[in-house]
Order: structure tokens, then sequence, then C-alpha cells
């Protein structure tokens, strides 16, 4: 179990213990949801509290958090980063039974693809009718999204 905003803590069983957090521009990103995969990975969904520099996933990987993702900064591994006029930080993320990793934005929803790239499946200027509040797999194996002004979930077409 997980449990975190300003810092990210994994429950022992008995007591918290801090995983630490990414930083942005020397401050504390804010952690807008936590995602543990099927293979025992975590990845975090951030922005920052200026915005800039910190909206993004974070994949830990051997102790310390790896920016896979997201905003305005520089590109570790090759990776293509979400569009900033898309998308300014991460409201959720999800993992299909297939292992594939989706990402909601105040923008619309991204999913991951293989490692080095990101691609948008729903695009739109950020709105509040484009906020992603949720995301779901169906029992049918389709992916839906829950918007903020929506009543109800819709199909994304993927």
């Amino acid at each position: 179990m997980y449990a975190g905003y300003f810092e990210l803590y994994k429950y022992n069983g008995n007591t918290w213990d801090s995983m630490g957090i990414p930083e942005a521009n020397g401050e504390k990103l804010r952690v807008c949801d936590i995602l543990e995969t099927a293979d025992g990975k975590i990845y975090i969904g951030t922005m920052s509290p200026n915005i800039f520099g910190g909206t993004g996933i974070w994949e830990h990987r051997a102790g310390k958090w790896v920016k896979i993702s997201g905003g305005i900064s520089d590109k570790p591994f090759g990776v293509s980063y979400f569009n900033y006029e898309r998308s300014s930080f991460i409201t959720c993320l999800l993992e299909d039974k297939n292992g594939n990793i989706y990402a909601g934005t105040d923008g619309g929803v991204w999913k991951y693809n293989g490692g080095e790239s990101w691609s948008c499946i729903s695009t739109s200027l950020p709105s509040s009718s484009n906020y992603i509040a949720s995301l779901t797999e169906g029992v049918d194996g389709n992916i839906y999204d829950c918007r903020q002004l929506y009543k109800g979930w819709r199909h994304l077409e993927i």
C-alpha cells in the first residue's frame, strides 16, 4: 500500500517507509496518482508546485525516481514527452490487463509505448471538459475515461 503527496510512503505491514520524492527546480513535486503494476514496478504521476518542469510520470528504479515522461524538461532515454500545451499535470494512471500503461491528464489520455514514447489517444487543449478524472478498464477489455464535466464513462477508441 502506498500513500503520498509531498512525499511517497510504502506501508510495510507495521510502519510507513519513505520512498522519497522527485524534485524539479529545487521543489518537491506533488504526487497526483500512484500505480503499482502487475510486475511490481511503481509509477507516480506528478505536478510541480509551479507547474513548469515537474509534470510527468516517474518510475522507481533501484531506489531512485527516473522521469519517463512529462512537461518541458530534458528528455532522458529519448522519451517523447507530453505536449505541455495539451497537458499540464497528470490526474490518474492505469495499467490494463495486457500491461499497457495509460495516463489521464487535464488535456486528455496518453498511452505508454514500450519504454520510449507516449501517444496521445485523446487530443484536446486543457479545459474543464477535457480533464480526465479517472480511467478504468471494462470487463469487455476496453478503456474508458470519466471527464470532469461528463456524467458517466466514455469509451476510448484505441
